[in-house]
């Protein structure tokens, strides 16, 4: 894999991580609309919660 596309492919994985995590845990795995729903579902969790707690840091 190229240098450059190597820097995006972390970045992704790093943005993904938090989902695939929790539902490894949960126990659903491969690709199943359950896995796929909760997924996007934590992601928009967390992801979401991520700038709330920036914004809350630096008194916006």
């Amino acid at each position: 894999m190229p240098e450059r596309h190597q820097k995006w492919w972390c970045l992704t994985r790093l943005f993904l991580l938090p989902g695939d995590v929790i539902c490894n845990a949960v126990g659903l795995v491969g690709n199943s609309d359950h896995r796929q729903v909760l997924h996007c579902f934590l992601k928009m969790l967390i992801w979401g919660a991520v700038p709330v707690g920036i914004a809350e840091k630096i008194d916006i």
